[in-house]
């Protein structure tokens, strides 16, 4: 897997796949390439941004960084 983001809510631990449609598998997530890209894309959708994190996910999982936006 190359660098990439995606959007995971909080509260349920579910991934963002779609403009209004979530997954719990990570995998089946949307990928953001630029986290200027993923903030974009949750100003124009009605998701609840206090209860999202961005996750960046490098080749290897155990190095993952999460960010509470």
């Amino acid at each position: 897997m190359t660098t990439c983001i995606i959007l995971q809510n909080r509260k349920s631990s579910l991934y963002l796949k779609s403009v209004s449609e979530w997954t719990p598998d990570d995998q089946k997530a949307a990928k953001f390439e630029r986290m200027t890209e993923a903030l974009d894309f949750l100003r124009t959708v009605k998701v609840e941004k206090d209860s999202i994190d961005m996750v960046l996910i490098w080749g290897d999982r155990r190095y993952d960084l999460r960010v509470s936006i």
